[in-house]
């Protein structure tokens, strides 16, 4: 009987290993097939910087098919161009239509049609342990038809932004998911958080 048990554990045994590794490549095909869908709507941006060592980069998302691309407000935007690199490659320059210090959110716009984008009608929600993804130009890796970077990360926490930047408070005070990764790397201002099926999270 012993024997019998044991035989019968190791078969419930290799049953499950069998589900989990088929529940895991299912789960790695959407993250991939989320992926794939999200870049097209990260754009790279150029601008203002390289004095005291300002990075000269960032990033954006688009939020219509028109070219309307939400971003941080910062330095990189004070240039009498600023360029915006979608991830196929084109190059456009873009016109500061809108911005709101206050929150650190300005809204650019580029001369295109048809483009896939983020509906700020349809946000996402994610919770402490939620996983998610973050999409940004960090570093400067991509420059033209190249990606972005992708971060997998899980959300810690949500709560209000009570924070400096050098000896200036921040002035966005409102609330923030914290994800145990690094997406604070330069050029990283303006990227986006998603959930891991491309849902849009926040920047």
């Amino acid at each position: 009987m012993i024997f019998r048990n044991v035989r019968h554990l190791r078969s419930l045994t290799a049953i499950l290993v069998m589900l989990l590794s088929v529940a895991s490549l299912a789960h790695a095909q959407s993250t991939r097939e989320a992926i794939k869908s999200v870049l097209p709507r990260v754009v790279k941006i150029f601008g203002a910087g390289g004095i005291k060592n300002l990075e000269s980069y960032g990033s954006g998302f688009l939020v219509s098919a028109d070219g309307h691309i939400v971003t941080v407000w910062s330095h990189v935007l004070d240039a009498d161009t600023v360029t915006v690199v979608l991830d196929d490659g084109r190059h456009y320059q873009a016109e500061l239509v809108g911005a709101e210090p206050s929150l650190e959110l300005a809204v650019l716009k580029i001369d295109a049609q048809d483009l896939p984008y983020f509906d700020l009608n349809q946000l996402s929600e994610a919770g402490p342990g939620t996983r998610v993804l973050a999409f940004s130009n960090v570093f400067e890796v991509a420059v033209g038809d190249e990606p972005v970077s992708v971060v997998h990360g899980v959300v810690a926490a949500i709560d209000d932004l009570s924070a400096r930047s050098g000896r200036y408070d921040v002035t966005y005070s409102g609330p923030v998911y914290v994800v145990d990764a690094v997406t604070n790397n330069s050029g990283a201002a303006g990227g986006v958080l998603t959930t891991r099926e491309g849902g849009l999270l926040g920047m």
